[in-house]
């Protein structure tokens, strides 16, 4: 399966994780002259996509399996560049890394085609110090961002290098015997070979495929980005298909629904045809059509997109996590608004155990789904069981966002209601 982000920060999210800092080893790698090259033979419909997709497979993917076989992961990938992070303690391995990356580069780095020659460079820098990452869920699939002293140090290092070079700070270079490395200037060396006898550095394993719709860069980026793919890898890749999902996201965003559900239509038409279909890239252009229909109240429409949205039930449980939570609350919702009160008591109960079992109990994603249950037992005439599953969501948020909290204090408003009208039932009956 295709994952749309690190394998690290899927691990972190399974432990109600969304931001945080690690030392780490930052590896920044710039492919001058990959963009020239696919903005000419674009011009040439499928027989300039088949050279650019070779180019894909004999440079891209084998930089990518250098990172991932060295025990790194794939940050981002942006254009012609893209960033790797590893742990503090991996410096052997992400040189190593970085010296397959470029001797893969080199060996292809005349690229010749009908429409001319193309010279492809690589520039890499190395640096060493905190990242910082966080996850933001969007509306339809999460984003993530890398950033701090590391990112900041890497391109740095980076934009030293000259062609094919690997460029670090002499400090970083000092820290190991086995790096053989030449003076750059006062502060930074460029990184020449690993003296480790016996050593197989060019070891390998089965690529990740990355993703081009991690990042969330302007509309005519977007479309670029999607051009270039289709033409590359063919409008079938599921590459290709999710940079419609994010072209829908962004105009959705913009206010140009309308817009927003031809993409994600488009997106949901062309991942239907493929078999298996590829998840979670259909779920995510399918919640999108139901967000559509929901909010113009055509709740019938909406339901049957977003049942068709849950992923199988034999997915990995934190891609669940990320991709059905928003389905589950929503199919919820419908039903409390048709009055269908033991349906929406299912699908809540659904949310709360995807929860449970990604992160805990006691996180504060439980608090939402309480209040809807208990609006559900509300719903079904049951004010008791209503103040049980409240009382539980305002202790999450006063834990974990305060008394003071707008989120917080709309729950303590509704027990306090819901705690008036049962009074008022008490001294009637009383009387």
């Amino acid at each position: 399966m295709n994952q749309m982000i690190p394998e690290f920060l899927l691990a972190q999210s399974t432990k109600g994780k969304t931001q945080g800092i690690l030392k780490a080893l930052v590896l920044n790698v710039d492919v001058e002259g990959f963009t020239a090259l696919t903005q000419e033979l674009m011009r040439h419909s499928q027989a300039g996509g088949k050279v650019i997709a070779d180019t894909i497979n004999s440079v891209f993917f084998p930089a990518m399996e250098a990172t991932e076989t060295k025990v790194g992961f794939l940050g981002r990938i942006s254009g012609d560049t893209f960033t790797a992070v590893f742990p503090e303690n991996q410096l052997i391995q992400t040189v190593s890394a970085a010296i397959a990356i470029r001797d893969s580069v080199m060996n292809h780095s005349r690229q010749t085609s009908a429409w001319g020659k193309f010279k492809l460079e690589a520039r890499m820098g190395i640096g060493l110090g905190n990242v910082e990452w966080q996850i933001v869920k969007g509306r339809n699939q999460p984003r993530y961002w890398f950033s701090g002293d590391a990112v900041s140090e890497a391109k740095k290092a980076q934009t030293k290098a000259n062609s094919n070079q690997i460029v670090a700070s002499k400090v970083l270079c000092e820290e190991s015997e086995a790096i053989v490395a030449s003076d750059l200037d006062t502060d930074f060396q460029i990184v020449n070979e690993l003296a480790l006898p016996g050593s197989d550095r060019n070891q390998t394993m089965p690529v990740q495929e990355s993703n081009t719709g991690q990042y969330h860069p302007g509309c005519g980026e977007f479309s670029e980005i999607q051009d270039i793919q289709e033409r590359a890898l063919g409008d079938k890749h599921p590459f290709a298909l999710n940079v419609l999902n994010q072209l829908a996201e962004y105009h959705w965003e913009k206010g140009d629904r309308e817009l927003a559900l031809q993409y994600y239509q488009s997106a949901a038409r062309k991942l239907k045809q493929i078999s298996p279909p590829e998840y979670p890239y259909l779920s995510v252009s399918l919640c999108g059509i139901g967000h559509y229909y929901y909010d113009k109240a055509d709740y019938e429409n909406a339901l049957e997109y977003y049942l068709c949205a849950l992923l199988p039930e034999n997915s990995p449980l934190e891609l669940k996590y990320f991709y059905d939570l928003d389905a589950l609350s929503q199919i919820s919702s419908i039903y409390l608004k048709q009055g269908k009160h033991f349906e929406a008591m299912v699908f809540c109960n659904k949310e709360l155990a995807l929860i449970s079992a990604s992160v805990g109990d006691d996180h504060i994603a439980n608090a939402g789904s309480l209040v809807n249950l208990g609006n559900i037992f509300l719903g079904m005439g049951k004010p008791q069981k209503a103040m049980k599953s409240l009382n539980k969501a305002l202790k999450l948020r006063k834990a974990h966002l305060g008394d003071e909290h707008i989120l917080t204090r709309e729950v303590y408003e509704l027990v306090l209601q819901i705690k008036a009208q049962m009074n008022c039932h008490k001294v009637a009956m009383n009387y």
